[in-house]
């Protein structure tokens, strides 16, 4: 099926109807861990790439192109990671997708999902920022951002990779310099009911804040308040306690923010975090040094939390 699909692709090279259907099927088809391996070896990247390139203002050829290459991308072989990575054409052919048809939104969810996979540690960040330069990658993903406001999907796997980039003391800076922080929070106001949003918009925030500076950044920006607001509506999840408990605890150490954290409404929620997820470690731990720092015993606090919480 593999060799018919690429067959069709190479016979009818100049049809953006044909090329637009094969991308679909190999994105289908790769869903198959065995075929995926097949497509991979048999150069399906390079196939779906030429046609991306040959049909740039054939939006359906760059959707399913985006999408195809999302899945065919995946790999978890470290060898992989380091061709896929050397192979830049495919990479400029999805930056150059989601900033040609901005007005999709597919094609910037499947675009995002793209870049977060070569975005998930810091190594592979740097051959980004050096290959296909990451001022050009945030201007892409954050205008589409602003052009998609209102789609919850686009704004969580955007800002997903944007916390992705931001493990990279040279993208952060980058990153600021962009409004990065400012698209976030106002991402995170946007779609308060949204946990995914939310949680990405924590992380993002958290990576964006790594030291004092990046912290009272952060914090100028509406920060502390974004992430307070995040744990009050989402008491239940995990993920936001998490992280918020850890960042909260971050802006609490520096000088100035204490008591805006405080001002915000930090102790009561990280007191329900860390009386209702007991077994928790990394919210019991941060939670009650967020606690201790913000100046109560954290015991008691959690303790009289919880039991209001039961009246």
């Amino acid at each position: 099926i593999v060799e018919a699909v690429f067959k069709a692709m190479e016979t009818h090279a100049g049809s953006g109807e044909v090329l637009e259907l094969s991308c679909g099927v190999l994105e289908n088809l790769a869903a198959n861990p065995r075929i995926k391996a097949m497509a991979q070896k048999m150069g399906g990247i390079v196939a779906v790439v030429k046609a991306m390139q040959t049909h740039q203002g054939h939006m359906g050829v760059q959707l399913r192109g985006c999408a195809a290459i999302k899945v065919l991308a995946a790999t978890n072989d470290s060898e992989e990671r380091q061709d896929r990575l050397a192979a830049t054409e495919w990479i400029k052919a999805v930056i150059k997708a989601m900033d040609k048809h901005v007005s999709s939104a597919d094609i910037q969810l499947n675009g995002c999902g793209v870049l977060r996979i070569l975005a998930d540690d810091a190594k592979d960040q740097m051959v980004i920022a050096v290959k296909i330069g990451i001022e050009l990658v945030i201007q892409v993903v954050v205008k589409g951002m602003d052009e998609h406001r209102l789609r919850e999907d686009v704004q969580e796997h955007a800002i997903g990779l944007l916390r992705n980039l931001a493990l990279s003391r040279h993208n952060q800076l980058a990153l600021m310099k962009r409004g990065v922080i400012e698209s976030v929070i106002a991402a995170m106001q946007k779609h308060p009911a949204n946990a995914g949003v939310q949680e990405q918009g924590c992380w993002a925030l958290f990576n964006l804040s790594l030291d004092d500076a990046g912290e009272v950044a952060v914090a100028q920006k509406g920060g502390i308040e974004a992430v307070v607001h995040a744990m009050g509506a989402h008491r239940s999840s995990v993920g936001i306690q998490e992280v918020g408990c850890w960042l909260l605890y971050n802006f609490a150490l520096v000088d100035g923010l204490r008591e805006r954290v405080q001002i915000a409404g930090a102790t009561p929620l990280a007191a329900k975090a860390v009386g209702r997820f007991r077994a928790h470690e990394a919210i019991q731990y941060y939670g009650k040094l967020l606690l201790e720092t913000l100046g109560g015993n954290p015991f008691i606090i959690a303790q009289t939390m919880v039991n209001r919480d039961r009246l």
